[in-house]
């Protein structure tokens, strides 16, 4: 009788233990669960907070600015174009023409002219709006330094600079310009001196 009533006791403490364990157990996570949920709330709000609010546009007073004025002179844009350089010829330009010995009707000899000890082989004229083309050809008893040295004080009279240009293995060149005037001269040795040419392109004034 008395084990009876000592089983059923040690019964009871188990099943009073089984319940305050689980009730712990229960307390415990909705305590969890709560702490989870504050801590998020709180999360959230500090995120509001530091993304503060959210900003709306403001229409900034004359955005539009003022009328256009139809008489205003526009402002210039871009790089200024290029000065044409001195008129080294003028209207109405020569027409076409070729020569042989000699200068060709109308060729410019004032700007292309023939240096000393010098013989023309040929000259010719072509022309294109403002724009003549000038060509010589001829040949030297002084050296190529000399014939260079010539063209390039007179030219350097002119206006133009010079700088040098593609050369050859049996030839030097030269070339001048200033604007939209180019001259170029190129000179190779021979067994009597020089041969050269200079061809230019020579602008005139509109």
């Amino acid at each position: 009788m008395g084990a009876k009533v000592k089983a059923e006791s040690a019964g009871r403490r188990w099943a009073r233990w089984s319940l305050i364990a689980g009730a712990a157990v229960i307390v415990i996570a909705l305590a969890a669960v709560s702490a989870i949920a504050l801590r998020g709330g709180a999360l959230g709000e500090q995120r509001e907070a530091a993304a503060g609010p959210t900003p709306t546009a403001v229409e900034s007073p004359g955005a539009e600015g003022p009328p256009a004025d139809e008489n205003a002179t526009p402002a210039p844009t871009g790089l200024p174009l290029p000065s044409p350089g001195p008129a080294l010829v003028s209207l109405p330009l020569p027409p076409a023409a070729h020569a042989s010995g000699d200068f060709a009707k109308g060729f410019p000899s004032d700007v292309i002219d023939l240096p000393p000890e010098s013989a023309i082989t040929s000259t010719s004229l072509a022309s294109e709006g403002p724009r003549l083309q000038a060509g010589l050809v001829g040949t030297s008893r002084s050296a190529p330094e000399a014939v260079l040295e010539h063209y390039r004080k007179q030219f350097a009279d002119l206006g133009l600079s010079s700088r040098e240009g593609t050369t050859a293995p049996d030839s030097t060149s030269m070339v001048f310009n200033a604007g939209e005037n180019t001259i170029t001269v190129t000179v190779a040795a021979s067994e009597n001196g020089t041969e050269f040419s200079v061809l230019g392109i020579l602008m005139a004034a509109e």
